[in-house]
């Protein structure tokens, strides 16, 4: 996570200027990637890193999951 900033994007083909922080997930790495690009990027020896990561940042996580949780209107 990064400190706020501004933030260009196209959206729908209309430009904004958003501001950020913003968390947003999907399993695809690139715009034109693949639902199955996070699952296979997953090896057992990176598992017990990721895990100790996800438990030991929990304020991190639990911020995360309510930014992804937002609605349009909420944001």
């Amino acid at each position: 996570m990064s400190a706020p900033h501004h933030d260009t994007r196209i959206i729908n083909g209309t430009p904004w200027l958003l501001f950020g922080s913003f968390a947003g997930w999907s399993p695809k790495f690139l715009k034109q990637g693949h639902l199955n690009d996070l699952p296979l990027s997953v090896k057992p020896n990176h598992l017990d890193s990721m895990l100790d990561v996800g438990l030991s940042q929990t304020s991190l996580v639990k911020y995360l999951i309510g930014q992804l949780r937002l609605s349009e209107a909420d944001v």
